[in-house]
């Protein structure tokens, strides 16, 4: 399964693991999943883990998936959230993402280490 999604309570996080080849359709439905039902979660900061996908993402995918989180500017404001990477090029996406949502109200920040990314969302080890 390229998308996996947990609810980790203990840690008031709301958990995406992305592996292998996602489109971006299925990224940006996973994403609207998500927000959609944030009142099932209140507080729950993001942890996004896409260490292990498989990088086909152009620019216009990421301004895709960043207008479609900026319908929720509102749901999510005040909430972290943290994206683990692992190769050079999807950082770089990221931060694209990450420069695209610079006026929303969260806070975004990207990680290659999933520890320092729990560490930065407060998760106790």
């Amino acid at each position: 399964m390229p998308i996996e999604f947990v609810v980790d309570r203990d840690n008031s996080l709301l958990v995406t693991t992305y592996r292998g080849v996602v489109a971006t359709e299925e990224y940006v439905g996973q994403v609207r999943s998500v927000l959609d039902r944030l009142d099932e979660y209140p507080g729950m900061d993001f942890l996004t883990d896409v260490s292990d996908i498989v990088h086909q993402a152009t620019g216009g995918d990421i301004r895709t998936i960043s207008a479609a989180i900026q319908e929720y500017a509102e749901r999510i404001e005040g909430r972290k959230m943290a994206i683990v990477v692992s190769k050079t090029v999807v950082y770089g996406l990221m931060r694209m993402l990450q420069a695209l949502m610079d006026g929303l109200p969260a806070h975004i920040e990207i990680f290659y280490e999933m520890d320092e990314a729990k560490r930065w969302l407060g998760v106790k080890s």
